[in-house]
């Protein structure tokens, strides 16, 4: 009988991760579907192609936008990170008053619903008179991707004693050679993956693009033209957008889980 009912419920288990998966996973099957479509409305049979992808590369105004869109992400990632690390070690080492609030207050902004918070730093930079530009939407990203960078590095620091560094100082290592040599390279993997997370994130927000930035990035490129009229460019265009965003976590997941398990054996 327990035998039975074991069975039953890995059944269910397998069946019910099997709707999940298909249920999250089908519409950008679809999607990729359409990219490869050779007509302009889908159809079947399936004719397969490329040209779509092509013309993204052909096209002056979108590979601008792309090459911008990389660019934003890639520097507002690096500055999140940076300015994550001290952060991190601050969450996971530091004992001072009011850490408790600290670690409250440090991570909430990635609860933030995505709208309110692209909606805010524009009545911000209205308030003081601020044009939007590139900068004003990597540092309103930042506010997002900081919290998820030193969240990821915190995990990383956690992963092993901090005897090591103690050991270090008690031999007469200063704060900041302990950091270089030791702190520095064991959370490095950590470092790289909070980058990657914080890359996925910049690469594919919408609102604090949209109201922050004076020139167009991807997200928001994608939906002024899906206003406009369908184009079979469009699917092409957000296929590539997911595979490099899946890259980038496929990247960052299995790295962060090896080296943390390597700490604590």
């Amino acid at each position: 009988m327990g035998k039975r009912s074991g069975r039953t419920t890995r059944i269910a288990g397998w069946t019910l991760l099997a709707v999940v998966l298909v249920w999250t996973y089908l519409p950008f099957a679809t999607l990729a579907l359409y990219a490869f479509h050779d007509n302009l409305f889908f159809s079947f049979p399936i004719k397969p192609t490329g040209k779509w992808f092509v013309e993204i590369f052909t096209d002056s105004q979108l590979l601008g936008v792309l090459t911008y869109s990389l660019t934003k992400s890639v520097v507002a990632a690096a500055l999140a990170t940076v300015v994550a690390i001290p952060g991190a070690i601050a969450y996971a080492r530091c004992s001072f008053p009011g850490i408790t609030l600290y670690k409250r207050l440090v991570l909430l902004p990635i609860f933030f619903p995505q709208l309110v918070l692209g909606i805010g730093i524009l009545v911000f930079l209205h308030q003081f008179e601020i044009l939007p530009s590139t900068a004003t939407v990597i540092l309103g990203e930042c506010v997002l991707l900081t919290p998820i960078a030193l969240l990821v590095v915190s995990i990383q620091i956690l992963g092993y004693s901090p005897e090591m560094e103690k050991a270090a100082e008690d031999l007469g290592s200063g704060k900041w050679r302990v950091f270089r040599t030791i702190t520095f390279p064991l959370i490095a993997p950590g470092v790289f993956a909070g980058f990657l997370f914080a890359f996925t994130l910049s690469w594919s927000d919408f609102y604090i693009d949209l109201y922050a930035d004076s020139s167009a990035t991807l997200s928001p490129w994608i939906y002024g033209h899906m206003k406009q009229g369908f184009s079979p460019e469009i699917p092409a265009v957000s296929v590539l957008a997911v595979a490099i965003s899946l890259v980038a976590l496929t990247i960052a997941v299995p790295l962060l889980f090896r080296h943390m398990s390597a700490l604590k054996s």
